[in-house]
């Protein structure tokens, strides 16, 4: 899925969350990463994941925040995402940020056969508000994580094109 998103999707998005290296880690750690679609109007993510000693931290939120910024900024309008309904600590975080249930996939998922929880929020504009908070609009500011640092300016955007940029990708 990863390689053929990021070599093919013209809409696939990748953001990476690294630690900061002044916080006694070295520079380039990676703590959390996030694939998301930016298709036309609508925001679709489709996978978030934190190292689990740095989770309960922000650093999702972190990922969030940034992912609701470039899609504000393309002129997003909806987000949507699938998540297991056994996995009760996403879907906490998901509601937390503005996402509502909106169905159920059933047995959507295999290995085991699982129910999908679909969440979305729209407008996005509700996101927005809690993007906002405490951040500017890619998210930056300086976290304590532990005896390390986290920098979510060192949160990174990887295009489909292979290109790296703060803010927006070309489509």
């Amino acid at each position: 899925m990863f390689e053929a998103d990021l070599s093919h999707n013209p809409f696939g998005r990748f953001l990476t969350a690294r630690l900061d290296p002044d916080g006694g880690a070295r520079k380039g750690d990676l703590v959390g990463y996030m694939c998301y679609w930016l298709v036309f109007d609508e925001l679709r993510l489709m996978n978030l994941a934190v190292e689990p000693s740095m989770r309960r931290q922000g650093i999702a939120s972190d990922l969030i925040r940034h992912m609701l910024s470039v899609g504000r900024e393309s002129g997003a309008v909806r987000a949507v995402l699938e998540v297991r309904a056994s996995n009760v600590a996403a879907r906490s975080l998901y509601e937390r940020v503005g996402f509502r249930q909106v169905a159920v996939r059933r047995r959507y998922y295999t290995d085991p056969v699982e129910d999908a929880v679909l969440l979305g929020m729209e407008p996005l504009q509700e996101l927005l508000t809690f993007a906002a908070q405490g951040a500017d609009a890619c998210g930056r500011g300086a976290h304590a994580v532990g005896d390390r640092a986290l920098k979510p300016s060192e949160v990174e955007s990887i295009c489909a094109d292979g290109s790296q940029e703060n803010k927006r990708c070309r489509m």
